[in-house]
């Protein structure tokens, strides 16, 4: 591997310094990020990702023997492992929270229909009069008991229950002869 990113680089004095900072650093890097993930080829990835880090910035490290090139190699290898941990976590949370019986195609199918049944029964509710339309609304969506609808529209109880029946039969109507069409 350690060939692979000496050919990144183009200076040989920075191929130098790169070479030793891997064959200085790498046996190290690798306890810590193994400590850190409980896993060598994880482990491995958080190194490489490292080392991929450290080419980026290889003109701003100091010498590779230097304290401050260790602290900033142990950190970095550390950060990237940590960060194979989180997304980790984060994969297994998502795998936890995903729904133990996903639908199939029949439920999709279903939920299809479903919906077009819905958008139907809208458009067949818009087109009915002013007065039926406010009726259903008040009754069905708003929640509104009869006996107030009836006091709104100064008709008995009974009534209202008489003009909302035929209102619901009207709309069986109007879907089944939507559903001959389609």
């Amino acid at each position: 591997m350690l060939a692979f990113y000496t050919t990144l680089i183009a200076d040989e004095r920075e191929q130098d310094k790169f070479t030793a900072i891997y064959e200085l650093y790498r046996p190290p890097m690798l306890k810590i990020a193994s400590r850190i993930l409980n896993d060598q080829a994880r482990a491995e990835d958080a190194v490489q990702e490292t080392f991929l880090y450290i080419l980026k910035i290889l003109p701003n490290i100091g010498p590779p023997e230097s304290p401050r090139t260790k602290a900033l190699v142990c950190k970095s290898v550390r950060h990237a492992a940590l960060d194979l941990c989180r997304s980790r976590q984060r994969e297994q949370k998502v795998v936890q929270d995903m729904p133990e019986n996903l639908p199939g195609p029949e439920d999709i199918a279903a939920r299809l229909e479903q919906k077009d049944c819905m958008s139907r029964l809208k458009r067949c509710i818009l087109e009915l009069p002013a007065e039926e339309r406010e009726m259903l609304e008040l009754f069905y969506f708003s929640k509104i008991k009869a006996q107030d609808i009836g006091t709104l529209y100064h008709i008995s109880t009974k009534t209202v229950y008489n003009r909302l029946h035929a209102i619901t039969n009207k709309l069986q109507q109007r879907m089944k002869g939507e559903e001959q069409i389609d």
